[in-house]
């Protein structure tokens, strides 16, 4: 099973939205005061489009929530307040275009931690376009309830459509939905709903600018550049000039004899920059007479061009470089501690620099970095004090394959690596020399298929260093040490799983109804409670097998690759025993699997680089 700190009830009643009733009113102004268990509003409650700025420009709108001293369900007293809860919270995608969204937990009430049962936003009309934004949060632990009005989350979007003198005022809701508020026994708080209005007026004159420009670009590519001018007012206006600019020089520009309210004009410009440097490139529409707003006149964006994206030299955080990034770019990170909890949501190579490894610190709560994009490699940072070190899956995202994790510590979080969330598959993934510690668990695998797990150190994490509920993987030279449980695997069955060292576990593996391979056909996993003997002397247990019931090929000494007579060391006799057989075939007299350490049924040069590279090793925790 995965130990997803959470309550399964609680969870199960956060995503059906069955958790109470949820009224919605029309809007008001002024914050609502509770009604029963509570209320959800959004503030300002209503804005005028027209006002903020018009076509192009942004305006923020904040939730608030405020549970009453009376909340909780039938029987529960008044002092348990708030441990859970989940809203959706929508718009029209036509009119509006979401920009950035925070949200508030109360961290500071649910002292022990939180964690983020959904948090995405969603294309809901369908149009590819995001419309609506769907969150759900648990309190961990048994901390105290929150029962006071506060800030829950604040959005700030772009207004992407202006009605024109065919149309009169144009109109959304700005709907907030309850979709469950819960105490600490899981009851329902009824909680009312108010929300929020927003319309935009057409206006005499009005143009607005658009610019299209990349945030990253590799010296000597190039992107081009496009900027659009719309007029969004009831007149049509004449000999309106457009210019793109970099750096303030201009780059392209035309004067438009005609634009006709409703329609638009674009140039462009293809810009090859070859200089590493950051760049201001603006898009710029000289006001029209009569012209009240202009702030949507003007748009920039600051473009940084370097062969690699550094933090903090270019950007202060690491989501900001994320943000920047085009698909495929590299990011290093100096060292340093950064307070972040990222997502990744295009393929890139986020990678630490430095004497020490940068620290990303979760601050005790909610998942450290969230993978939701393919061919993402993250390597050489500690990751830590999270509800999940790294979720290669972050529900509901059908994303997160091909990745490799590797070089990392990753410690003190709930779960340090998950990989898959039933029914979403995480398929053909690389998990590789990481040190993983002191979690509660070290790697889950749910549901996916065809991942590495290999070369890890996976140490004292409470409940198990390995979970696997899933299929057709590869564990392998991995060293499980002290953990609660070595390996659990339950109802699974093709999983390779050998050539690794499982010591002082509690217990050092659970398996039932699976028939998954713990050897290669010749070698299996070391055991540090194995108590039986090598008749022949190959280093390979031959009595009271199968070993915990699944190992059939016990070594007797823990596995380093290279180690062909399996004394823990990799020395000149395991050069000797593979040379002596050079060139030796399978099916041939002499024939040894266990030094056939490249696996392809010949004794060759390949196999004598493999334990030259790991002379000298020895076995030590």
């Amino acid at each position: 099973m995965k130990l997803k700190p959470v309550s399964g009830i609680m969870l199960t009643m956060l995503f059906i939205g069955t958790l109470g009733m949820a009224f919605h009113v029309a809007p008001v102004l002024g914050i609502p005061a509770p009604s029963g268990g509570g209320s959800i509003w959004v503030e300002p409650n209503y804005v005028n489009g027209s006002v903020v700025g018009g076509l192009g420009s942004t305006f923020a709108v904040e939730l608030w929530a405020n549970i009453s001293e009376t909340a909780g369900g039938t029987g529960a007293p008044p002092e348990y307040g708030c441990f859970a809860y989940a809203y959706w919270f929508s718009w029209n995608d036509t009119l509006l275009e979401i920009q950035s969204y925070n949200v508030y937990p109360p961290e500071d009430v649910w002292s022990e931690g939180i964690s983020t049962i959904s948090d995405r936003l969603r294309d809901v009309s369908d149009n590819a376009k995001n419309d609506r934004h769907e969150y759900a949060v648990t309190a961990l632990g048994m901390p105290p309830g929150w029962k006071d009005g506060r800030k829950i989350a604040g959005y700030t979007f772009k207004i992407i459509y202006q009605p024109t003198y065919l149309e009169a005022d144009i109109s959304c809701v700005l709907d907030i939905t309850d979709r469950g508020f819960a105490d600490d026994e899981e009851n329902s708080i009824a909680m009312t709903d108010y929300d929020g209005l927003y319309e935009i007026f057409p206006v005499a004159h009005d143009i607005a600018v658009f610019l299209e420009a990349p945030g990253h670009l590799i010296p000597g590519d190039s992107a081009l550049l496009n900027a659009t001018v719309f007029n969004g007012g009831l007149n049509n206006e004449t000999n309106v000039e457009l210019q793109l600019l970099i750096d303030g020089a201009k780059e392209a520009n035309a004067t438009i004899p005609l634009l006709e309210h409703g329609e638009s004009y674009t140039i462009n410009c293809s810009w090859t920059p070859t200089v590493e440097a950051f760049y201001n490139v603006t898009a710029y529409a000289l006001p029209v007479p009569n012209e009240d707003n202009t702030e949507n006149n003007i748009e920039s964006k600051r473009v940084l061009v370097s062969y690699v994206i550094k933090v903090p030299f270019h950007f202060p955080t690491i989501q900001e470089a994320i943000d920047k990034a085009n698909p495929g770019d590299t990011i290093l990170v100096s060292s340093n501690t950064y307070y972040e909890r990222l997502t990744i949501d295009k393929s890139l190579r986020l990678t630490g620099e430095g004497g020490s490894a940068p620290i990303i610190d979760g601050s005790g709560t909610d998942t450290v970095i969230r993978v939701g994009a393919d061919n993402v490699e993250i390597s050489k940072f500690t990751i830590q004090n999270g509800a999940i070190g790294i979720d290669l899956t972050p529900y509901p995202d059908f994303l997160g394959n091909n990745c490799t994790i590797s070089d990392n510590t990753i410690t003190n979080n709930d779960g340090g690596i998950a990989i898959g969330n039933i029914p979403i598959s995480s398929d053909y993934n690389t998990i590789s020399g990481n040190a993983i510690l002191d979690n509660r668990y070290g790697i889950y695998l749910e549901a996916s298929h065809n991942n590495s797990i290999i070369d890890n150190t996976i140490t004292n994490n409470l409940y198990a260093g390995i979970l696997l509920d899933a299929d057709n993987n590869s564990i392998i030279d991995n060293r499980v040490l002290r953990n609660g449980i070595g390996i659990n695997a339950n109802y699974t069955d093709n999983n390779r799983i050998y050539h690794n060292s499982f010591i002082n576990n509690t217990n050092q593996v659970d398996s039932c109804n699976s028939t998954n391979i713990w050897d290669n056909g010749c070698e299996g996993n070391y055991w540090s409670n194995y108590n039986g003997n090598d008749t022949d002397g190959d280093g390979i247990g031959d009595t009271l097998l199968p070993h915990e019931g699944v190992d059939y090929f016990p070594l007797m000494s823990p596995y380093i690759e290279g180690d062909v007579n399996h004394d823990a060391i990799v020395n000149i006799y395991d050069l000797r025993k593979i040379a002596k057989i050079y060139g030796c075939e399978l099916g041939d007299p002499d024939w040894n699997p266990h030094v056939d350490l490249v696996p392809d049924n010949v004794i060759k040069i390949s196999d004598l680089r493999v334990a030259a590279k790991n002379f000298g090793k020895e076995w030590s925790e």
